[in-house]
C-alpha cells in the first residue's frame, strides 16, 4: 500500500465508511424482517383482536368483502360504527335455528355453540278454549266405542245456496276425536270452512259426548248427505239435507206435480176438453162445472194457504165427465186426473190445493181451471160455443171484463143469439138446438171495453167470418172463443231495499265499502242491487215488480267473517234469515230492510311471531389514515418498498396491530435506503480518494 494512501487521515475514512455501509445494510436487513414478519402475522395471527381492516389508497376502489369464519365472527368483538359497518352473518348449523312460516308457530332453538341464555318457545296462534270436561283431544279407545246411540242432525231441512249449515250431534264418548263427512250433489268432498278444498273435517267432542260445527254452502243445488265417521273410519251416525233457492215443491200426494205455469187444458193434456176458471183465486162456474175458492181446510197444513172444490152441475148424471182440476200457486202447478180423488167419485170439498212455497207453506191459489167434456152428444143441429181465458201474469193495469158475450147468427134464425159467459170462460149459455143439418152459423164476440193489447181467436179459424156448418149424424158442434190476455200492461209496485249496520264494529273489522243483494220474482224479475257500506238506500233505489208475483232477495255474504249475521225485515215485520219472502199483492211501495250485525265477530288480535336472529354482514370502512399512510410511504419508497407497501394493503387483515407494524417496518426500511445511499456518498467523496500518484 502506498505512504500516502495509508494516512491516519485516510485510514480513519475508509473505517467510518465502512461502518456507514455495515450499519445501513443491517438496518436495511432488520426493515425486511420486520415486514416478514408483520406479513406472517396478517396471515395466521390467532390472536387478533378487532374488525378486520381494508387498507387501500384513497383513490382506489374497496376490495370486496370478504366473510369471516365461524372462529373469527365468534371472536370477533361488535362493530363500533353502525352507519358504515355491516356484519357479515356467521356461518351456522341448518339444525341450530328454525326459519318462520306464515301458517305454523316458530321455535327458536338456542345455538348450543354460543353463549348466552336460550331461547324460549313462542306461539302465533291464540289458545283454544276446551271444553272442561275434556282432559285430552283424543280419548281412550274404549271411551269412544260405538255404542248405538250415537246421532247427528242439522238445523234446517233445507238452505238457500250459499248458507251455512249447523251440524250438531250427541251419544257420542267425551273427548272423542271424529271426522265429519258431507257428500256434495256432484260426489264431491271438501270442507266446510269456506275454502270448498277437498277433504273432511275433525271435530271433538265435548265432556258431555256433543258436538257443532259449520259448514258453508257454495251454490251446488241438490241433496247432500252427512255422515259421522269413528276412529277406524266407522259411520256412527248419517242424515241429509238440501240446498235450493225457494221454489215450489210438492204438496199433494194425490196430484201430479209441474214446476212452471199453465193456462190451457192442452197444455195439460186434456187438448179438446171445456175449460172452465178463473184467472185469480175467484169462484167460477158455468152450466155444468162451478169452482169454489176458500181457506185451506185439508189434511195439509189446515188454516194455512186456500184449497179449491169442485162441483158437478148439470142435473143428468154422468152427462159431465171431469178430465182435469189444475190449482197453481207459487212457482208450480197440480194437476189432479185421477177418477178416484175427482168428481162425481169425489164430492166437495176435495181440498185441492197448489204446490209449497219455498218447500214450507201451502200457498194462496194464484190461478184455477178444470178440463170437463160432456159423455151425451147434443141433440142434432145443437151449437155449443166455449170460452178459453188466458189469464195475464200478474193483475192488468186496465181490469179484465166481469163478463164475456158473443153473438151468434145462424141462416135460418129470425134474429141472432146472444150468448154469455162468467169471467173464467166455459161454455156459454144458451146452447143453440134445433138447428137444421147444413145450417151455417157465425159467432163474433163483443169486445167493446177491453183491455188494450187483448188477443181474440176463434177455433175453428174463420168462425167469426165464415162460419160453422151444422153437420149430419146427429152430432153437434162446439165452437171456441179464445181471450188472450197475456202480453197486457200489469200494475207494478215499487220494491225498495235498504240497507242498515248494527253499531259499534268490533275492533279491526272493515266494513265493506257496498254489498250487493239478488232480487227475483215469479213475473221475471231477476235484478241485482248494491247498497252502501255503511248502511242506506239501494243502486238502483226501487225495482218495479208485477201485482201478484211472488220475490225472494238474498244478500251475497260469503265474504262476511264468522259472526257476521244478516236478516230481513218485510215492511218493518219480523225478521227473517237467509232469504227475503214475500208477495206482491198492491201498488203500494214494498221495502226490504236488511240488516247486517257484525257485533258478533271477534275482535281481530296481534299475534306475536318470533323473528330468528341473524348476525348482519359487515362490510368494513377504508381507514383514511392508513390508506394515506400507505401511499406516502410508496411515494417516499420508490418501487421496491412502494410496491412492497401496495400489495400489502390489498390483503384482507385482521388485528389492531397491523398497521402500526407496517409503518414501522416502512420507516425503518426507508432510514436503512437512506444510509446506504449516505454510505456510497461517504465512499465517492473526493476527498476520501486517494491522491494521484507523484
Amino acid at each position: 500500500m502506498p505512504e500516502d494512501l495509508d494516512h491516519p487521515v485516510l485510514r480513519r475514512r475508509r473505517r467510518r465508511g465502512s461502518m456507514v455501509h455495515l450499519t445501513g445494510a443491517a438496518v436495511a436487513a432488520l426493515s425486511i424482517a420486520m415486514l416478514v414478519i408483520g406479513s406472517l402475522s396478517v396471515e395466521a395471527s390467532p390472536d387478533d383482536e378487532g374488525p378486520p381492516t381494508d387498507v387501500t389508497s384513497a383513490s382506489e376502489t374497496p376490495s370486496p368483502t370478504v366473510t369471516p369464519t365461524t372462529e373469527e365472527a365468534a371472536a370477533a368483538p361488535a362493530p363500533t360504527t353502525a352507519s358504515s359497518t355491516t356484519v357479515a352473518p356467521p356461518t351456522t348449523d341448518a339444525a341450530s335455528t328454525t326459519t318462520p312460516t306464515s301458517s305454523t308457530p316458530t321455535t327458536i332453538v338456542p345455538d348450543t355453540n354460543e353463549a348466552g341464555p336460550p331461547s324460549t318457545e313462542v306461539a302465533t296462534t291464540a289458545p283454544v278454549p276446551v271444553d272442561d270436561a275434556v282432559v285430552a283431544l283424543d280419548a281412550p279407545e274404549e271411551r269412544c266405542a260405538p255404542s248405538g246411540g250415537e246421532t247427528v242432525a242439522t238445523d234446517k231441512a233445507d238452505y238457500p245456496p250459499e248458507s251455512t249449515v249447523l251440524v250438531s250431534g250427541s251419544g257420542y264418548g267425551p273427548g272423542c276425536r271424529l271426522r265429519v263427512e258431507i257428500t256434495r250433489p256432484d260426489g264431491s268432498i271438501v270442507r266446510g270452512d269456506g275454502t270448498f278444498s277437498p277433504g273432511v273435517d275433525e271435530v271433538v267432542t265435548s265432556g258431555a259426548g256433543t258436538f257443532s260445527y259449520a259448514y258453508q254452502l257454495d251454490g251446488i243445488e241438490g241433496t247432500y248427505r252427512i255422515r259421522v265417521l269413528g276412529p277406524d273410519g266407522l259411520a256412527l251416525a248419517t242424515t241429509t239435507f238440501t240446498d235450493q233457492l225457494p221454489r215450489a215443491v210438492p204438496s199433494d200426494p194425490r196430484a201430479i206435480f209441474v214446476e212452471g205455469n199453465v193456462v190451457t187444458c192442452a197444455g195439460v193434456g186434456a187438448a179438446g176438453s171445456i175449460q172452465v176458471g178463473s184467472a185469480s183465486n175467484s169462484n167460477a162456474s158455468d152450466g155444468n162445472v162451478a169452482g169454489t175458492v176458500a181457506i185451506n181446510t185439508g189434511p195439509i197444513q189446515p188454516g194455512r194457504g186456500q184449497e179449491l172444490d169442485v162441483a158437478i152441475l148439470n142435473p143428468n148424471p154422468g152427462v159431465v165427465v171431469i178430465d182435469r182440476v189444475v190449482v197453481k200457486g207459487s212457482n208450480g202447478f197440480n194437476i189432479y186426473a185421477d177418477p178416484a180423488v175427482l168428481p162425481p167419485t169425489l164430492l166437495p170439498p176435495q181440498h185441492y190445493i197448489s204446490p209449497l212455497t219455498d218447500g214450507t207453506n201451502v200457498p194462496r191459489i194464484s190461478h184455477w181451471f178444470v178440463c170437463y167434456h160432456l159423455a151425451t152428444p147434443p141433440p142434432t143441429g145443437e151449437l155449443v160455443v166455449d170460452k178459453i181465458v188466458i189469464p195475464p201474469n200478474g193483475v192488468p193495469i186496465d181490469p179484465l171484463p166481469v163478463e164475456f158475450v158473443a153473438m151468434v147468427d145462424c141462416d135460418n134464425l129470425p134474429a141472432p143469439v146472444e150468448v154469455t159467459f162468467g169471467p173464467g170462460g166455459g161454455q156459454g149459455t144458451p146452447t143453440i138446438d134445433n138447428l137444421p143439418v147444413g145450417t151455417v152459423c157465425t159467432v163474433v164476440e163483443t169486445t167493446t171495453g177491453f183491455p188494450a193489447g187483448t188477443i181474440v181467436t176463434y177455433d175453428p179459424p174463420g168462425l167469426d167470418t165464415d162460419g160453422v156448418t151444422i153437420p149430419a149424424g146427429n152430432v153437434g158442434v162446439t165452437v171456441a172463443i179464445i181471450n188472450d190476455f197475456a202480453d197486457l200492461p200489469l200494475q207494478h209496485a215499487a220494491v225498495a231495499v235498504v240497507k242498515e249496520v248494527v253499531l259499534p264494529v268490533p275492533p279491526g273489522v272493515q266494513l265493506p265499502s257496498q254489498y250487493t243483494v239478488a232480487l227475483e220474482c215469479t213475473d221475471g224479475t231477476d235484478v241485482t242491487l248494491s247498497l252502501p257500506g255503511t248502511g242506506g238506500p239501494s243502486t238502483p233505489a226501487t225495482v218495479p215488480v208485477a201485482v201478484g208475483s211472488l220475490c225472494g232477495l238474498q244478500e251475497d255474504s260469503t265474504s262476511f267473517p264468522a259472526g257476521w249475521t244478516v236478516t230481513y225485515r218485510v215492511d218493518g215485520g219480523d225478521p227473517m234469515t237467509n232469504v227475503a219472502v214475500f208477495s206482491v199483492e198492491s201498488t203500494a211501495e214494498i221495502t226490504v230492510t236488511v240488516v247486517n250485525d257484525p257485533t258478533g265477530v271477534p275482535p281481530s288480535t296481534t299475534t306475536t311471531t318470533t323473528v330468528p336472529v341473524t348476525t348482519p354482514s359487515t362490510t368494513a370502512a377504508p381507514e383514511t389514515t392508513a390508506s394515506t399512510s400507505t401511499t406516502a410511504a410508496a411515494a417516499a419508497g420508490g418501487g421496491g418498498g412502494g410496491g412492497a407497501s401496495a400489495a400489502h394493503g390489498t390483503l384482507p387483515t385482521t388485528g389492531t396491530g397491523t398497521t402500526g407494524t407496517g409503518l414501522i417496518a416502512a420507516s425503518i426500511l426507508l432510514m436503512g435506503i437512506a444510509l446506504l445511499l449516505l454510505s456510497h456518498r461517504a465512499g465517492d467523496d473526493p476527498a476520501d480518494a486517494e491522491p494521484p500518484s507523484a
